[in-house]
């Protein structure tokens, strides 16, 4: 019996790690064009979580696109390299919960120790998808008094988020 309780419970917690996992769905993607404008292939680019100075690659397809499909929250820097153009990099930039962030590169021939350095900021507006998100901090959850310590209150203190008139749903709730 002391067994099976300890499959379940490795089980149940195994189960809730993948789902906590799966929730995060931001994204970094791009096209890279060489100065006549012509899509690049083959163009090794690199994604550096600037905090952790991890990093991933990845190589450009047929079409000059790269992604990197699964990124968490954090600081990123990308920069982009191929035989006979200068390598380029941006700047640190944000990526926030479920956001698609595009960095485009335009490579200029020259050195490979030559730099270029790409400044471009992420677009506020999302014209990928219609989808809306908000990091609320730690920091923010732990001093905001909420009522029936309901956590979908929280959703009503990001931007374009208004309560429902005819959702009774907190009244009632606290009411019994």
């Amino acid at each position: 019996m002391r067994i099976s309780k300890s499959i379940v419970f490795v089980f149940i917690a195994a189960l809730e790690v993948s789902v906590v996992y799966g929730q995060v769905a931001s994204r970094v993607s791009g096209t890279i064009r060489d100065a006549t404008d012509a899509v690049m292939q083959g163009v090794t680019v690199t994604l550096e979580e600037t905090s952790k100075g991890t990093t991933q690659a990845t190589v450009t397809n047929e079409a000059g696109r790269y992604a990197f499909p699964s990124v968490k929250v954090g600081a990123y820097r990308v920069s982009a390299e191929a035989a006979g153009f200068k390598k380029a990099a941006t700047e640190t930039f944000q990526v926030n919960v479920n956001q698609t962030v595009d960095m485009d590169f335009r490579m200029e021939v020259g050195q490979v120790a030559d730099a270029i350095e790409v400044s471009a900021v992420a677009a506020m507006l999302q014209t990928g998808d219609s989808q809306v998100g908000n990091l609320i901090e730690t920091r923010t959850v732990v001093d905001l008094p909420l009522a029936a310590r309901d956590f979908m209150q929280l959703s009503l203190i990001s931007p374009g988020v208004s309560d429902s008139t005819g959702n009774q749903r907190h009244q009632t709730e606290r009411a019994s």
